[in-house]
Formats: C-alpha cells, sequence, structure tokens
C-alpha cells in the first residue's frame, strides 16, 4: 500500500540512482499474498525504474538477476541460504511452499541457454509503465 507511494517519491526524486524497486509481499492473515505484476515507474527524463514484487529472498535474487543486478552465482547463494534459514521448519509449512516455487523457476531459468537474463526480459517485453501515487497525499 503505503510501500508503493513511497517507492514512487523515492524513484522520482532519486532516479539516476536506484536501478529498481523491491517490494516483498506479505499477508498479516496467514494466507497467501498475491503477487501483483510487476511494473515500472516512468520518470520526466523518459527512463523508468522497474518495480518487482516477490515473496522470498529466492524470488527477489531470480528478478534481481533478470534485471542484470546479480549473477546466476549470487542467485545460487541465496537459495542456499534460504533453504538453510528453514531448517527446523515443517515441510508442510506455506514457507517451503513459497521457496520450492521460487527455487524452481529460478533454477529453470538458470538452465535457458542464450542471453543473460536481463537482455531476454528487454527483449521479451517492455515493463507496463503504471503511474504510482507520488506526493504528500500518496502517503
Amino acid at each position: 500500500e503505503r510501500d508503493e507511494a513511497a517507492s514512487g517519491m523515492i524513484a522520482a526524486k532519486y532516479n539516476s540512482r536506484i536501478r529498481a524497486v523491491f517490494l516483498h509481499c506479505v499477508s498479516a492473515d496467514g494466507r497467501v499474498a498475491q503477487l501483483p505484476s510487476d511494473r515500472a515507474i516512468g520518470h520526466d527524463d523518459g527512463s523508468e525504474t522497474p518495480v518487482v514484487y516477490f515473496r522470498t529472498y529466492v524470488g527477489a535474487a531470480h528478478k534481481a538477476a533478470e534485471l542484470g543486478l546479480m549473477s546466476d552465482d549470487g542467485v545460487r547463494r541465496v537459495i542456499q541460504a534460504a533453504r538453510g534459514a528453514l531448517r527446523g521448519v515443517p515441510r508442510s509449512s506455506d514457507k517451503w511452499q513459497d521457496l520450492n516455487a521460487d527455487i524452481s523457476e529460478a533454477e529453470a531459468a538458470m538452465r535457458r541457454p542464450g542471453m543473460p537474463w536481463a537482455f531476454e526480459r528487454l527483449l521479451e517485453r517492455r515493463w507496463p509503465s503504471v503511474p504510482l501515487p507520488v506526493g504528500p497525499k500518496a502517503l
């Protein structure tokens, strides 16, 4: 809610310094949080800042790699750390389900031959530019 508005204001002010905005989707009631579609914040100079949503840190790492902000090795290290962080958590937990889904998606992307993810992403589609609320009333 307010994270989007705050990220819009920050990206507008510091757009030359921010390569992407990552927003963690969580649910307060224990249900699986629905991920909004990734989007972009458009700037007056014609540039855009991607806004990506994630459930797990593996999901965030995967999206960072798609944007060219992280290497495959970095994603693999995040996968190892995330698995380690859930030691002792029952495998039936929603946390494991979310993590395993993100791991499967990241590993499948890393196995694809060809160009780095960032270039594939640019060629496959442009980020939809969606205006986010900006200004004091947005918060």
